[in-house]
């Protein structure tokens, strides 16, 4: 069943928004649409904070994968490698006539027995 849900997460810090996330979970997958995270506040763990709760409601909805796309030179890419995705999927000239890729993670339940 096609029931597509849609998330808006945000992360504050001393009631400033350090980060911004769009999730949509479809189907056992969660799809990152964004991730945005303040240029002064990154690499202090906002942008892990926002995945890790990205993977958190992708599960309680049934999912099993996370996925996103991205510029295939950006810096995003280390850190994306760096928490657990993997390339899966080149986009030739995509937008903007851009090379993306398409990065995924498997993403693992908690047995319950």
């Amino acid at each position: 069943k096609w029931d597509p849900k849609i998330y808006f997460l945000k992360a504050y810090a001393g009631g400033k928004i350090l980060g911004t996330m769009e999730l949509e979970v479809n189907g056992g997958v969660g799809e990152i649409k964004t991730l945005l995270v303040e240029h002064t506040t990154q690499r202090q763990g906002v942008g892990r904070a926002l995945v890790s709760k990205a993977e958190k409601i992708t599960k309680a909805n049934g999912g099993h994968k996370l996925f996103l796309t991205t510029g295939e030179v950006w810096r995003a890419v280390s850190f994306y490698k760096a928490i657990g995705f993997e390339k899966t999927a080149k986009l030739p000239n995509h937008y903007f006539n851009v090379d993306f890729i398409e990065m995924s993670k498997f993403i693992l339940r908690e047995n319950t027995s």
